[in-house]
């Protein structure tokens, strides 16, 4: 038998300090921004890097089943957030809750060398703000 082994894809880091993320996210008035790492850069990369890391990511650690209350949207945004941020070091990569089609939610926010986009981890499918009907209100980064 032959198993085929993906490689960590090597990306290009990109930074921001805190003070502009915090305007950053701040300037789409829908949100209550938590910045953990105030005072720190925060890391991201190219648009080109983001589609490595999720394709390295999802092709790595099968999605776990969901599991209303057990495994569910938050279980999912948080699960996203540890493994981007543990395997890459891109700390610009946030848990978010709002408002979607479905009810309240939790997916991701992050950004790339064009600005902000926002990730559902339950299906790997990445669009911009307002797209979807998914609405923002708090955020953790």
């Amino acid at each position: 038998m032959c198993f085929f082994k993906k490689s960590k894809p090597k990306i290009e880091l990109l930074s921001m300090l805190s003070d502009r993320v915090q305007l950053e996210v701040k300037s789409l008035k829908m949100m209550f921004p938590c910045l953990l790492d105030a005072g720190q850069p925060y890391f991201y990369t190219t648009s080109e890097g983001w589609a490595e890391v999720f394709d390295y990511i999802y092709f790595k650690y099968p999605m776990p089943p969901y599991i209303v209350a057990r495994m569910d949207c938050d279980g999912f945004a948080i699960w996203m957030a540890g493994l981007v941020q543990a395997t890459f070091g891109l700390n610009y990569f946030a848990i978010v809750l709002g408002n979607a089609l479905e009810g309240y939610h939790a997916w991701n926010l992050f950004r790339d060398d064009q600005g902000l986009l926002q990730l559902e981890p339950q299906t790997g499918k990445f669009f911009k703000l307002g797209d979807h009907n998914y609405f923002p209100e708090y955020v953790l980064l």
